[in-house]
């Protein structure tokens, strides 16, 4: 047998790298799952089974244990999804959390495959599903085990096709299909309804309510899942496993003001994340409750600091019949007791031209302390208008705000202040307009702009004005 010389480099690598891995095998631990739910996710043998439903509930630690019921057996293989590989190596990732215990079953990482081998050869991989058509990336592979970690965030279609790699060589060993999830996605709702729907949905559907790890058996015709028994020739059977925050005891005990952020949340992501709840949506009603909003019935507050954000119309009225978007500012400032003050809101229907002088006139009439902040939209056009906007303003401090995300996302901080009595409004003439505008906020019958330049206003005082990062001109 010839030996091949190896550099002092490689040499190296490879010590390093033995390094590396006893320090794992030292700082790993055994894993014990809690009791309760995240047991019996463990224990149950169904073809295909959600976790979670909440935030907190020790899901992905739980998929990973699950991943590894296999690795006894040699021809033993199993695949985990994230939606991104950032997601997977980012702190509390699938990647961070597996170094916890998979070195304590004598498991070696391979980083440049994401991929981990156990002493019997058998091998869990790491993915993404992140573009429409990489499912197929996977066409020819094979997986006994293949695990999504927070699946609302994936494609039906995408989850579905992955069910054609789920096949095992080792009759010991049995194809399986695992998910954890928070609430959100409308088609896993529909997937499991009988275990999460209402009265009237599973009566709509006529199927029978199912207890938490109670398994029923479906079949697919037309694209829509059909209950059957279990001895149909085609049936799959299918589980929901709930666990919440309550539900962990190990991150209760390490982090007991977890729970305080949580409550923290807008309504809705609180609704979701706290108190699993599956049917609340983002609609009017939600993001902005009526019975949040004051009204003071006092002079003009004093304000530390204030600022005034723009939304532009992005469209043109032509004709007498058009509604389009309108060109809209809102004003808010800090009180000397830390209360955000509303103190003035505009809007109106103009012209590119008509939004400069509008700009203009505020920028003439506003004391300069008064910060302006101009939205981004996406991609050059957009950063072009913020720039030439921001460059009418000479002398003033002027933060650009990039849209990047969805609106009720950007809604979520100045929700939240409402719902814990933060923001007081100005009592005046623009009130009823300003909270109609945030009460049916999403609505496809409700121009957002108003609420669009409120969330801009709100999220440069208390954050960029703080010293935080930003843009300004």
């Amino acid at each position: 047998m010839i030996r091949l010389p190896i550099s002092q480099a490689a040499k190296r690598k490879l010590i390093d790298e033995a390094w590396n891995e006893a320090k794992l095998r030292k700082k790993a631990s055994v894993f014990k799952p809690h009791p309760g739910p995240q047991t019996m996710f463990l224990q149950h043998d169904a073809f295909e089974l959600l976790y979670g439903g909440a935030a907190g509930g020790g899901k992905s630690v739980g998929l990973l244990a699950c991943a590894t019921q296999g690795a006894g057996l040699k021809d033993y293989a199993g695949i985990l999804f994230r939606k991104t590989y950032k997601q997977l190596s980012e702190p509390g990732g699938l990647v961070e959390r597996s170094r916890e215990f998979y070195p304590s079953m004598g498991a070696r990482y391979h980083g440049g495959h994401w991929r981990w081998v156990f002493p019997t050869g058998a091998q869990i991989v790491m993915r993404h599903l992140q573009h429409t058509n990489d499912r197929y990336s996977y066409q020819g592979a094979e997986y006994s085990f293949i695990g999504f970690d927070q699946i609302e965030q994936f494609d039906e279609e995408d989850y579905l096709y992955l069910f054609s790699r789920a096949r095992s060589r080792d009759p010991r060993i049995k194809a399986r299909v695992r998910t954890t999830a928070n609430p959100g996605a409308a088609w896993l709702l529909k997937r499991y309804l009988p275990w999460l729907g209402t009265e009237s949905e599973l009566e709509q559907k006529r199927w029978p309510r199912a207890e938490l790890g109670e398994v029923l058996y479906f079949i697919r015709e037309n694209e829509e899942d059909v209950l059957v028994e279990p001895e149909h020739p085609d049936a799959l059977g299918r589980t929901f496993i709930a666990a919440t925050v309550y539900d962990n005891p190990t991150l209760m005990e390490n982090d007991p003001d977890y729970i305080r952020r949580l409550r923290a949340l807008p309504y809705v992501e609180r609704r979701r994340l706290l108190d699993s709840d599956w049917h609340i949506e983002s609609s009017a009603g939600n993001i902005y409750k009526r019975e949040w909003i004051v009204i003071a019935e006092i002079e003009y507050p004093v304000l530390e600091s204030a600022v005034r954000a723009f939304d532009f119309a992005a469209t043109e009225k032509q004709t007498q019949k058009d509604n389009p978007d309108m060109t809209a500012t809102v004003k808010m400032g800090r009180g000397r007791h830390g209360t955000i003050w509303v103190v003035d809101s505009f809007q109106e229907d103009t012209s590119p031209a008509g939004q400069q002088r509008l700009l203009l006139n505020y920028h003439h009439s506003e004391p300069r302390e008064v910060a302006f902040c101009i939205p981004q939209d996406p991609g050059q056009a957009g950063k072009k208008q913020a720039v030439d906007y921001a460059n009418l303003l000479q002398g003033r401090v002027v933060y650009t705000i990039p849209r990047n995300r969805d609106k009720v996302f950007y809604a979520g901080p100045l929700s939240a202040a409402f719902e814990f009595d933060q923001v007081r409004i100005l009592k005046a003439p623009w009130n009823a307009e300003f909270i109609n505008h945030l009460t049916n906020f999403p609505s496809v019958n409700w121009h957002d702009d108003i609420v669009d330049a409120a969330n801009d206003c709100f999220y440069a005082l208390t954050t960029w004005m703080k010293g935080e990062r930003g843009w300004a001109y």
